[in-house]
């Protein structure tokens, strides 16, 4: 889901009616990506993903020190 946003992706999985924002959750849209072969995920792609979401999973709880 996060390579899809960063690959603005997400704009095909949407109606036309909202463009200015990720209507789907970032689990869901990661679940249709895998299943449509048009989309390619390259190994640096998952790597990314990765440390992106341990960065904001680790962000999210810290609050303001």
């Amino acid at each position: 889901g996060l390579v899809a946003v960063q690959a603005k992706w997400h704009f095909d999985f949407q109606a036309n009616t909202i463009k200015h924002r990720r209507v789907l959750s970032i689990p869901r849209l990661g679940r249709e990506v895998r299943s449509h072969r048009r989309y390619q995920i390259y190994e640096s792609q998952y790597q990314w993903a990765i440390l992106e979401y341990q960065r904001l999973t680790h962000n999210a709880g810290l609050g303001k020190l």
